[in-house]
């Protein structure tokens, strides 16, 4: 994890490095707001004729794509989310590969929600998906915490309010290989716990997981898929924060959950004296930032930046292989990402060198 951004509608979207990278970018013409970041790359949005406008941001090279709106950009209750769409990708390094931006949106008078997505490749969105939600009283809305993605699926989480008070949550799930959009619900269980800032998570062992914190205390469900495909919840998880993982202190207000860093079992909790980051499996904490701090009637989600990144005047591990294409040419590849770096062509070869190391590759 090179840093973090949080996304406070009332700031621009802001870089926190927690190592020696500094984000290039974006720039300043817009107010943008942080939607997702997932493999390298950063998903903005601006709202231009008060409708959103989409922009993907890469913090390593500077480099920023606008998106054309999706149909349904007139919408007033919507989340979008951002992955990197190439085959085989290890997403250590997907600065110039094809992404996928996805836009979920809800309607309360039909009672549907509605996602489309954007492929970078062919510059266009695709068609609609519709689901029916479950009922609901007065108000449906997205939670602002960032989604997650599990396999081939990303996990949107929705709450239901009653008399400005959350009743129930679900989470919306948007299958990317079938193009389709479908509610899960959640236990009764879990909803009679359900706190006021849950964030969805994912462990180490891909689960999709959701998280409430009630005061100091700390609850964690996971979904359980058996071998016949049927899903069910289990609470596996409760931590009093007030032990060993949070400073001391008078706190005026509770802290809250900010994001996760998807499929590592670490998340991030906001408090008073600062942004915190802590691991549910080793049970430790670290403090990421003094100067990001809870304020009164103030929520913001944080987006970790995790990618591969060499400062300047690095040499990089590369490695080389015969081109499977081409009998005379031997494709070199940086070892950490296997992007390819460049392919060179000989007049002859001898297919029987194996494992001729030097400091920096070894060659096949």
């Amino acid at each position: 994890m090179l840093g973090f951004l949080h996304d406070w509608p009332k700031t621009r979207a802001e870089f926190f490095p927690t190592t020696d990278f500094r984000a290039r970018g974006p720039d300043h013409r817009h107010q943008y707001s942080v939607k997702d970041c997932r493999h390298g790359r950063v998903l903005l949005s601006y709202k231009d004729d008060n409708q959103p406008t989409f922009v993907v941001w890469d913090p390593i090279t500077g480099g920023q794509t606008v998106l054309c709106r999706p149909e349904m950009s007139g919408a007033s209750r919507w989340q979008a989310s951002l992955l990197c769409a190439a085959d085989s990708c290890i997403h250590g390094d997907c600065h110039s590969g094809p992404f996928v931006v996805v836009f979920v949106t809800l309607d309360e008078q039909e009672g549907v929600a509605t996602a489309s997505a954007y492929s970078s490749e062919t510059s266009t969105w695709c068609s609609p998906a519709l689901t029916a939600v479950a009922p609901f009283e007065e108000e449906i809305d997205f939670y602002d915490s960032p989604s997650v993605l599990v396999g081939d699926a990303l996990y949107f989480l929705v709450f239901r309010e009653q008399d400005d008070e959350v009743i129930e949550d679900s989470i919306l799930k948007y299958d990317l290989g079938k193009s389709c959009l479908s509610e899960i619900l959640l236990p009764e269980e879990e909803v009679e716990r359900a706190s006021n800032n849950p964030i969805l998570m994912v462990g180490e062992d891909g689960r999709l997981g959701i998280t409430h914190l009630f005061f100091y205390c700390l609850s964690v469900w996971w979904r359980e898929v058996d071998p016949d495909g049927v899903a069910s919840w289990t609470q596996r998880i409760d931590i009093d924060l007030k032990t060993d993982l949070f400073p001391l202190g008078n706190f005026s207000i509770p802290p809250e959950l900010g994001g996760s860093v998807e499929g590592t079992g670490i998340i991030f909790v906001i408090s008073k004296v600062g942004t915190y980051m802590i691991d549910l499996k080793s049970q430790s904490s670290k403090r990421l930032s003094s100067k990001l701090y809870q304020h009164p009637n103030v929520r913001w989600s944080l987006f970790p930046y995790v990618s591969f990144y060499y400062p300047p005047g690095t040499t990089l591990p590369m490695f080389y292989m015969f081109s499977p294409s081409c009998n005379l040419c031997i494709n070199v590849y940086y070892c950490n990402t296997f992007q390819l770096v460049s392919q060179i062509k000989v007049a002859s070869v001898d297919r029987k060198v194996i494992s001729h190391r030097t400091d920096n590759c070894f060659f096949v």
